[in-house]
């Protein structure tokens, strides 16, 4: 398990993954639209119903919901090894059917994940500014 000053770092940067990986082939709009629903539907309807949410994606949307869904569940297994659905075809099954996942464990990952979809949502709206700054800098 990783130290409180580590884990900061970790979902910074896991949320900043997320909007690396999608940002060339989605608009920045709909990056921000699917993270503000990422972050409404876990805080509203719990862990599960948003990691079933980002697999119904379609079309647009398809490829920035697999990249948050498959960030969150390896910030997941830095949180605890023990909880790790890596090998798994179907992650969200094999995760809801662990046994030592605690209330607590849950509560925990919920908040590790609106902190890395607010990391993320924050470097999406910075996209074009930090653009800027990359090209200013060559």
């Amino acid at each position: 398990m990783q130290t409180a000053q580590n884990f900061e770092r970790i979902i910074a940067e896991s949320g900043f993954s997320i909007v690396e990986k999608v940002k060339n082939e989605n608009k920045k709009s709909t990056i921000i639209n699917v993270l503000n629903k990422s972050i409404g539907i876990l805080q509203e309807n719990g862990i599960y119903a948003f990691f079933l949410w980002l697999t119904t994606r379609s079309n647009e949307e398809k490829l920035i919901g697999l990249a948050v869904y498959d960030t969150a569940f390896n910030l997941i297994e830095v949180y605890d090894q023990s909880l790790s659905v890596k090998n798994a075809d179907n992650k969200l099954a094999k995760f809801m059917e662990l046994k030592d996942l605690s209330l607590d464990k849950l509560l925990f990952i919920k908040k590790l994940i609106v902190g890395m979809l607010t990391y993320a949502l924050y470097r999406a709206k910075a996209i074009d500014k930090i653009e800027e700054q990359g090209e200013n800098n060559e």
